[in-house]
């Protein structure tokens, strides 16, 4: 049934495809409509006040060959509040000379975020996710956006581009009091971490060991497979060499933290990918004696390593929690576009929309 979804899938994306390149043309007279939001009943929130100032634009009030679809959500959990407003702006199109369509499925869609410093950080870059989940550690990453600032009608306005799944996709940052987001993870928390992990890890080979050994017994105990038990031993013993290796990486690494300074715990991490990774198996193709070498994504030393990245991970509560839980503090607006697309729209948003947008204003909604 999976295959037949797949191939219906696959067809039914053809046939989209194959429509979209037979005489597609888009309308760029046609008037199109704005809808409105409907209006904000959080009590305090400067949604509606947002909204207002962006519609006060020509190209948003009066568009031509697109409409603007506005909606937004908010949400009160933590100290402040968060909010996601859309803007939606599917162009009008028409095939072979066939009825005006609109096209709703997948159209540019700029997004505004308030008070979600995720929005600048490649999510894609995080670094072992269960793991830091399972030990209860701050999420860490290896990616965030960087900001280059610059005067928008009157504002300082931090530009960037978003690269999560390598989309370039253009982000426009309102911070004026340039609340820290990220902060760098110290080699103490890496260490401590990687401590974690391989405990983690043993514990689990562990497990699987004690079942290995069970079913070898059961094995040992069946005439047809009793004839495997030398290759099954084989790979056992070489499984027990593989734990015993994790067990002196976790061991290394508690006598490494214990040697470091107060001021070296205190530095930022980074973790490495090294040329020696460890080996159950020798060039010759026989099982090792004892195994060596570094894991990847270990913490960085001072030898030789391929390439070495730094670590980063989130400011805990880093707005501003005397003012109203409403207020924005920070602003990202997420483009629709990469900077090398050419695109009627993308034009439009270029000409007409940001260098008209009032920032100004939009900050002074902010704080408050």
């Amino acid at each position: 049934m999976k295959i037949i979804n797949l191939l219906f899938t696959f067809y039914a994306l053809l046939i989209i495809q194959h429509t979209f390149s037979q005489g597609v043309i888009y309308e760029k007279d046609i008037p199109g409509r704005l809808i409105k939001a409907p209006a904000c009943k959080i009590p305090g929130s400067k949604i509606d006040a947002l909204f207002g100032i962006i519609n006060r634009l020509q190209v948003i009030k009066q568009p031509i060959g697109y409409d603007v679809q506005q909606m937004y959500s908010s949400s009160a959990k933590g100290k402040v509040n968060t909010a996601h407003l859309v803007l939606r702006l599917p162009p009008y199109y028409r095939i072979n000379n066939g009825p005006l369509k609109l096209e709703t499925a997948h159209p540019p869609v700029i997004g505004l975020f308030i008070n979600d410093s995720k929005k600048l950080m490649n999510p894609q870059s995080i670094l072992f996710p269960q793991e830091t989940m399972d030990l209860k550690l701050p999420v860490m990453f290896t990616d965030t956006f960087s900001l280059t600032y610059e005067n928008m009608n009157g504002q300082n306005v931090g530009y960037g581009l978003n690269t999560e799944y390598n989309s370039l996709h253009r982000v426009y940052v309102l911070n004026p009091r340039h609340t820290r987001l990220f902060k760098p993870v110290t080699k103490e928390q890496y260490i401590l971490f990687w401590i974690g992990k391989l405990g983690l890890d043993i514990q689990k080979d562990s497990k699987q060991l004690e079942e290995s050994k069970l079913s070898m017994g059961e094995i040992a105990g069946n005439p047809t497979l009793k004839a495997s038990m030398p290759e099954i031993e084989k790979n056992m013993n070489a499984f027990v060499k593989w734990l015993n290796y994790l067990k002196d990486r976790k061991q290394y690494f508690i006598k490494k933290l214990a040697g470091l300074s107060t001021e070296e715990k205190k530095e930022p991490a980074f973790y490495a990918m090294y040329a020696d990774g460890p080996a159950l198996i020798d060039k010759n193709g026989k099982h090792v004696e004892n195994i060596s070498g570094h894991l990847p994504y270990e913490p960085a030393e001072d030898t030789d390593t391929l390439y070495r990245t730094p670590l980063y991970t989130y400011v805990i509560d880093p707005f501003n929690s005397t003012i109203p839980i409403t207020a924005f503090q920070l602003i990202v607006i997420q483009d629709p576009f990469s900077e090398n697309v050419k695109n009627r729209l993308k034009t439009i948003l270029d000409e007409k929309f940001y260098p008209l947008l009032s920032f100004k204003e939009i900050a002074d909604l902010m704080y408050k």
